[in-house]
């Protein structure tokens, strides 16, 4: 309740009182007067209700960048020749969840006749699904203290998708070129062939299940490469979100996760590697196999957000699907013994090993885990910092 309305629930008390206390036929007539007046709010409320008009220009397009920003143009309309004391407009960016992270409140008043256009400046701030609708539009009466809901039931879905950057150089290649290195994801770069067979994994590509075999065994077989030195690159992506964070520390090392992710898979792909995309989603794990830019922007795109409520663990996820990897990166807020230790051996023997640790608020024990470990390691404060640190650019729309 607003401090206009509380004054006058508060001069509406004094009167009820005072027609109490003192007894007196003179003593009623501000309750009266009190009455009349909210009797006469009331009936104006009711002449004007239906006058309201509200028009939303929006643009065609729905799917913008990570912060990008759209002007919507909200016009409401008087149409009667009574005036509109206060009108009250509340807008917001919601995410599915309900969760708020814009919110406008304007208040105004409209003459006889009269057009107010608002502008909004709305920035989309983080990667997801969102509605913009207008909430809410209340039309007060004389007094302010009575007023009349108009909804306008308007919203528009939105779908924020990652900023793209472009980098010069990032090493993919293994560490040690001599130890040979089973390409579990398998994909055939020109001039190599077929060597070894596996049971089939889930993400690996049809084309390459062996068909005969795969009759005879009654399982699914897949053809491998086994090869020296040819670098595909894992990313295992850590989605599992710490109890302490809140909706926008999550959303924005969601950000971090998704766009670093998309760098490093796109210069991968750009130099002719193979990209595998690991995480949990809904407590199963996921494998995807991706060989070109189309295909890279349909998984990024779908991938599962941040969330306390992701249930398989990255240490797990490291064990099952990446004892035979090549470059082994790991996108991850939670820095684990058993994580480090895993790396650590991976490293060992001759594997590409690196954590690109996500975190908008860094932790120094975590910091001082990654030193200690002799990992290699990266920290994302945001991707903005991260690419210029790698002397990169944002790539426009056009590229």
């Amino acid at each position: 309740m607003n401090l206009r309305r509380k004054i006058f629930s508060a001069i509406i008390l004094a009167t009820i009182l005072a027609a109490i206390v003192i007894r007196s036929p003179i003593s009623v007539i501000p309750f009266l007067y009190v009455s009349i007046a909210m009797i006469l709010s009331g009936a104006y409320l009711f002449i004007i209700k239906n006058s309201c008009e509200v028009l939303v220009e929006t643009s065609t397009i729905r799917k913008f960048r990570r912060k990008s920003k759209e002007r919507y143009s909200i016009s409401i309309r008087n149409k009667s020749f009574l005036v509109f004391p206060k009108v009250s407009l509340s807008a917001k960016l919601v995410n599915l969840d309900g969760d708020v992270f814009k919110e406008y409140e304007f208040d105004f008043i409209l003459n006889n006749r009269e057009k107010n256009i608002i502008e909004i400046d709305l920035e989309f701030p983080h990667i997801g699904n969102y509605i913009f609708k207008i909430e809410n539009l209340k039309i007060y009466g004389i007094f302010d203290f009575a007023y009349v809901n108009y909804n306008p039931k308007w919203e528009e879905h939105i779908k924020v998708e990652a900023r793209e950057y472009i980098i010069s150089d990032f090493k993919i290649d293994t560490r040690d070129a001599n130890i040979p290195v089973e390409f579990t994801v398998p994909t055939k770069i020109e001039g190599e062939i077929y060597d070894d067979i596996r049971e089939y994994m889930p993400g690996d590509p049809i084309k390459n299940i062996h068909w005969k075999l795969s009759a005879h065994a009654n399982v699914y077989m897949t053809r491998i490469l086994k090869i020296d030195a040819i670098s595909g690159v894992s990313i295992f992506l850590d989605f599992n979100a710490r109890n302490g964070e809140n909706i926008f520390q999550a959303a924005a090392i969601n950000d971090g996760l998704i766009e670093i992710a998309l760098l490093i898979s796109s210069f991968a792909i750009e130099n002719k590697r193979a990209v595998s995309l690991r995480y949990g989603e809904n407590s199963i794990p996921v494998n995807h196999l991706v060989t070109d830019y189309l295909g890279l922007r349909e998984k990024i795109c779908d991938m599962p957000k941040f969330s306390i409520r992701e249930g398989y663990p990255i240490e797990m996820l490291l064990e099952n699907y990446g004892k035979n990897d090549d470059n082994i990166l790991v996108f991850t807020t939670n820095i684990s013994d058993e994580l480090l230790a895993s790396l650590s051996n991976k490293a060992e023997k001759g594997k590409r090993a690196a954590i690109f640790y996500v975190e908008n608020e860094k932790r120094d024990k975590d910091i001082k885990n990654l030193k200690d470990s002799g990992i290699e390691y990266y920290v994302i404060e945001t991707p903005e910092k991260f690419v210029e640190s790698l002397g990169g650019r944002e790539a426009s729309e056009k590229e």
